[in-house]
């Protein structure tokens, strides 16, 4: 033994014995063979945790004397590691220290207070930028989180939408900012400023921006909706009518959505029917034409509409009197008060050009009554009449039916009385022809 403490200086006493296990090659063992010594016939072995049977961390090394081959061996003494495996262990340290590291930093940066802090940082270089609109957008999605960023965001939309910054921005991007700020809502204290903003921006868009001028003020309605609703229908009285009528059209279906209130929607309506009426003058038809479009945007009829459309009506029949479907929707109307004479008044006239429709049932029947018949030449001109605007249609089919790649055609024979002399009949055909699945196509000859 002292030989071998002269011969191996480095070696120390064995105070506790290495535990040695594995479980399905997870535990320890002595691995490998170095620093072989051939005098005594010792070598290095190091002591490893193993994961299923790999070395993962050297923890220990010993000299060995082998017994048995090498297949068994017995412990002189503990030695250091070797540098090869120090540095294995100071590599793993490090690898796990860095995976920590990262994993934490991963975390640390998708959390929902750093994404908030950049997202700021972000909207903060937008709008010092000039670009407003996406400025706008990062503040109101920090503002409708629960970040620590949330509070300082609205303070920050705020304060843009108040701002110079905005004076010289096209006015679809104004809007949009003003539109932010109504979406996050809650707005607490003293708003006039941005209300005051957002109205300022809306008389100024009147002129040539009306549609964004009307979204503006949805965007500022919440701020204060008695002076909100005071300044659109100002606008209905005077700055939106100088567009064209389609435009105002636009607009009006804008308003309405904006409040569902039913004094709100009934001041509407009567800008809606003065409007109508200070067109009539020029244009009966334009003015009838606003009338049903206002009608249109209502769940449920509206008397003093209903009687304004009326009175539309009345005028643009008397400008066009021989307009037949204005004739025919206006004794319609008259037809279910009762007004026959006027009804008929205005349908015979017209008689000849009724074709089909509501009108020539709405005269028919009142001829009926009284005793009136219609000639069997007049009849038989209107069935010639409809059969010349089937043609096309028949020519149509046929042409569809022949683009089939098969057809199926069946010939029927019938007996059609020949000229007026009675008892003469010859021979006609009628034919049949059906390309699958539904088109059939009928000739006769």
């Amino acid at each position: 033994s002292q030989q071998l403490d002269i011969r191996f200086p480095e070696m120390k006493p064995i105070r506790h014995q290495p535990k040695l296990f594995s479980i399905n090659g997870i535990g320890t063992g002595l691995y490998g063979a170095r620093s072989r010594d051939r005098e005594t016939g010792t070598y290095v072995k190091t002591w490893c945790a193993c994961v299923f049977f790999i070395p993962i961390v050297a923890l220990g090394a010993f000299r060995v004397a082998a017994i048995q081959g090498e297949r068994s061996w017995y412990l002189i003494g503990k030695v250091p590691l070797s540098w090869p495996a120090k540095l294995w262990n100071y590599g793993l340290l490090v690898a796990i220290l860095a995976l920590i590291g990262s994993a934490w930093w991963s975390s640390y940066r998708s959390s929902p207070e750093f994404v908030a802090r950049q997202k700021m940082e972000r909207a903060d270089a937008a709008s010092e930028s000039g670009d407003v609109l996406e400025g706008a957008r990062l503040y109101a999605d920090l503002a409708r989180g629960i970040t620590d960023q949330s509070d300082s965001a609205r303070s920050k939309l705020r304060a843009l939408a108040e701002s110079s910054r905005l004076h010289d921005k096209p006015a679809e991007d104004v809007t949009q900012v003003f539109e932010f700020t109504n979406q996050i809502g809650g707005w607490t204290g003293d708003t006039a400023g941005l209300y005051a903003a957002g109205e300022k921006y809306a008389r100024q868009f009147a002129a040539a921006s009306p549609l964004e001028s009307i979204r503006m003020i949805a965007a500022i309605w919440p701020l204060s909706i008695p002076e909100a609703e005071k300044l659109l229908l100002e606008m209905l009285d005077g700055p939106y009518l100088q567009h064209s009528t389609e435009t105002v059209k636009e607009i009006y279906a804008n308003a309405i959505e904006i409040d569902e209130r039913p004094t709100y929607q009934s001041n509407l309506l009567e800008r809606g029917v003065r409007w109508a009426n200070a067109v009539a003058d020029q244009d009966p038809l334009e003015a009838l034409a606003i009338s049903d479009f206002l009608a249109g945007t209502q769940a449920t009829p509206n008397e003093p509409l209903e009687l304004a459309r009326r009175a539309l009506l009345e005028k643009a029949v008397e400008a066009n009197p021989e307009d037949v479907d204005l004739v025919v929707r206006l004794a319609t109307q008259l037809e279910l008060d009762g007004q026959m004479e006027r009804v008929k008044s205005l349908l015979t006239p017209l008689r000849y050009n009724l074709g089909d429709g509501e009108g020539a049932r709405i005269l028919g029947q009142m001829f009926a009554r009284e005793g009136v018949g219609i000639a069997r030449q007049r009849m038989w001109d209107w069935l010639s009449a409809i059969a010349d605007q089937l043609k096309s249609l028949h020519r149509a089919l046929l042409a569809e039916v022949l683009l089939n790649y098969y057809v199926q055609a069946d010939e029927t024979t019938i007996k059609v009385q020949f000229g007026e002399i009675k008892g003469k009949l010859h021979t006609g055909y009628f034919w049949a022809v059906h390309a699958p699945p539904d088109l059939v196509y009928y000739r006769y000859a």
